[in-house]
Parts: C-alpha cells; structure tokens; sequence
C-alpha cells in the first residue's frame, strides 16, 4: 500500500474540512485545512469521496501531483475501524506557507503545540475563522480520538456513518483554533448533534429562489432530483410519480427565521450564520405516508 505524507481536515457544514499528505522531503505544502466541505453536512461520499475533494483542492491551487487524504478515521462492528493517523504517512508536515506542522506521528498528536489558527491554513494561504471570529469555522471532521485513532466499538455514531450520512448520526469534531470544547485538541473537541446542514434549504431558497438566482422549479431539482441522481437512487427517490417512494416536504414560502446556535439542532457552540434571516421552512416532511416532521419538530412514527 502507499504511504501518504499529506494530510486534509474537513469542516462540518459549515463541513465540514481536510489535513492531507504526499511523498516530498522539502516544506512545500502537505498540511492544509479544506477552504470548502462537500455540501452535504457529514456525507463526504465515504473515505474515497472526502480523499478526492482534498485532491481536487489541492489541484486548484497547483500542488494535485501529491497523493493527498483526508484525516478521517472510520468504523466498524466488532472492533475498531481505520484510524486517521495511519491514513497518512509518517511526516513531516508543512503548511502552505513552509512552516513546520509536525516532523512525525507523535509530534502531530501527543506533542503538538504548533497546530493553531495561524498555522492552520486553507490550501490558499488563508485564514480560517475562529473563536471570536464572525462567524466561527473552527469546527473540524475528523471521527478521531485525540491520539488520531479510530474509537473503541461502542453504541454511539462518531464518523456520520462513515461519512456517509447527512441526516442522523454524529460526528467527532476537533478545533483548529484550539479553543472551546473543554480541551485543547485539534483533533477531538466534541461531537456534532447531528450529521445534516441544518439551514441548507432555507439558506438555498433565500440567496436562490428570492434573490432571482434560480427558480422554484431550478430549486426542487438541486434539492431533491438530483441528489437522488447522484446516489443512483432515481427515479425511487426524487420524483413524485407512482412507484416511487419519495418522502414530501410541504414548504411554507413565507416563513421567516433569523439562524442561531441558540436554537439549532447541531451540536455545536457556533452556527456560521449566526443572525442571518432566512424566508421559507418546511412545515412538514411526510414519508411512506407518515408525517414523520411538523414545523414544531420531529414526531413519534412508531
């Protein structure tokens, strides 16, 4: 198997972000914190998908001729899965500015001191957001313990089903800031309440429908037909025709809301549209002819 040297952290939603790593003794880029997720909360198309967006990252910005993975670790039933430090060479680790992130394993965990907001870099050489910032980006997938291994077998989701979900589920998070979460790691601060964008739609039928960017009909099709496109799941999901078993959203166009960590559903202290006011929400969400949400929240199905 090869070894990788570069590592790629990925944000949450807000998605999550990447560490990466390639086969080079000099201190180009091998370290950087993705500038963008995936779009799709904690989905990141498994290990392969989330490997393939930090490359393509990386290819953005001219440095696509190293092998570059994504520091996630995974699951599986019956004992640990695969764990993020062992996805990623043995160092050492530059960011794109040349400075030293961690000659080796060890220094990149037990002994880091040197992974902070301003040496935890985007692929472009940028800042990204912090605690104190507006808004705060400091939150980072990794699935991971703090020593960079898989967890322990246990009754909790840590990996959004293996970077699969984008609905249920949780995802371990660390801050690349080291700041929040009741410790100091950059790899494992708290878990995520859940695995979705939480105002994707909302967000998308604001700065799309009603900035005149695309049309309701344009909307329907990003949301909902398309994804099942992607996922190989049409014309089962994404189309209301009869044999299909597409779950219904009733949208209330005019509903007003303002986003807020004080009342999202996410498990994190900061939303990144903190205050930002949003027109349209869905009312309900009907699926298998069950209403399994109203405005109010989630309802029992059983």
């Amino acid at each position: 198997m090869m070894k990788y040297k570069h590592l790629a952290i990925l944000f949450l939603a807000v998605s999550l972000f990447g560490i990466t790593s390639a086969n080079s003794k000099d201190n180009t880029m091998s370290f950087f914190v993705t500038s963008a997720g995936s779009g799709k909360g904690g989905d990141l198309g498994g290990l392969a998908g989330a490997d393939a967006h930090c490359q393509a990252l990386a290819t953005a910005v001219g440095a696509g001729n190293r092998q570059w993975r994504a520091y996630l670790s995974t699951e599986e039933d019956g004992k640990r899965g695969e764990s993020a430090r062992d996805r990623i060479g043995n160092g050492p680790w530059y960011n794109v500015k040349g400075v030293l992130i961690a000659e080796n394993l060890t220094e990149l965990h037990l002994y880091n001191r040197t992974i902070i907001k301003e040496t935890a870099l985007n692929e472009k050489g940028e800042l990204v957001n912090g605690r104190g910032d507006k808004p705060n980006q400091h939150d980072i997938l990794t699935g991971s313990m703090d020593d960079g291994t898989a967890y322990f077998p246990d009754d909790k989701d840590h990996t959004c089903n293996n970077w699969t979900s984008s609905d249920a589920g949780s995802a371990q998070l660390g801050h690349h800031d080291r700041h929040g979460g009741g410790n100091l790691s950059w790899t494992s601060a708290h878990g995520s309440r859940g695995c979705s964008m939480e105002h994707r739609l909302s967000l998308l039928y604001t700065c799309g429908v009603l900035a005149n960017k695309i049309n309701i009909n344009q909307f329907v099709d990003l949301v909902s037909t398309q994804p099942a496109k992607i996922f190989g799941l049409y014309p089962q999901k994404g189309e209301i025709q009869a044999g299909s078993d597409a779950d219904i959203i009733i949208w209330n166009p005019k509903k007003e809301n303002i986003i807020s960590a004080k009342t999202h559903h996410q498990n994190c202290d900061i939303n990144i549209y903190e205050g930002f006011k949003t027109t349209g929400s869905p009312e309900y969400i009907i699926a298998r002819g069950k209403i399994t949400f109203r405005k109010e929240g989630l309802t029992n199905t059983k």
